[in-house]
């Protein structure tokens, strides 16, 4: 389960993305005239620290496959659902029920809720990706960030044969410079820096691809800051990985 936060809707509150991944192995496929298919149901729940409930949601779901297709076991279904909070903590419990078996699946997981706001220099979530498309999604969905549609990574595990996507928003809606700076580390050596001028928005939704070739097997974590030159303010997040 991946929790992501970005700038709310309101002035008062930060928009809560959670994309819950559902194991196709944990799911009991079956023939379906033409198509290969898995149903189930999935509830989340979040609750303050008072124990107030202050977001629910529960949604049937259905998966499926061409015939021919193999299903990979290691695959992952990606479901979205999106709440606006106030800062504050919180805990989130999900369940996944399969319609054909009756088994289900708990996760459960405590979370701070920052004030990210668009009338101040601020940055959301680093999101690590499997997926990045602009325009309108063709075969997958999970974070949609204005014109873009991300897939997050659930499992934070990279190959060497693959890239290091990253997704993050910055909202400035007074600045006239932004400077863009990246830092891969491993056990507190530095691997790669990157920095770059931003252009000017209210808004930035900020892609960055890296090939993960020369890298070695290994943990990292990778740290972003966003300055705001002009008035000195800086802010950032950090995201961790594993290439094997």
């Amino acid at each position: 389960m991946i929790v992501s936060l970005f700038k709310g809707q309101e002035t008062r509150t930060s928009e809560l993305h959670i994309a819950l991944g559902i194991p196709y192995s944990g799911l009991a496929f079956s023939q379906n005239g033409a198509i290969l298919q898995a149903s189930g149901r999935y509830e989340m729940q979040i609750v303050s620290l008072s124990g107030r409930v202050v977001g629910r949601a529960e949604e049937p779901f259905q998966i499926s496959f061409p015939p021919s297709t193999a299903i990979p076991p290691a695959g992952l279904a990606a479901l979205e659902r999106v709440f606006q909070l106030e800062p504050g903590a919180y805990s989130l419990r999900a369940v996944v029920t399969d319609s054909v078996t009756g088994s289900t699946g708990l996760t459960e997981r405590r979370f701070e809720v920052p004030a990210i706001s668009s009338t101040i220099h601020s940055a959301s979530s680093l999101v690590l990706a499997d997926l990045i498309q602009r325009g309108n999604p063709s075969n997958f969905s999970s974070f949609r960030l204005g014109d873009v549609t991300v897939r997050p990574n659930f499992t934070g595990r990279l190959r060497r044969d693959q890239d290091l996507n990253l997704v993050q928003q910055v909202y400035n809606p007074a600045s006239a410079s932004l400077a863009y700076e990246m830092v891969i580390s491993t056990s507190g050596q530095e691997i790669k820096r990157v920095r770059e001028d931003l252009t000017t928005a209210p808004e930035l939704t900020v892609i960055k691809n890296f090939p993960l070739s020369e890298f070695p097997a290994g943990s990292y974590e990778v740290e972003t800051v966003v300055t705001d030159t002009s008035r000195g303010l800086k802010v950032g997040a950090r995201a961790q990985f594993s290439l094997e």
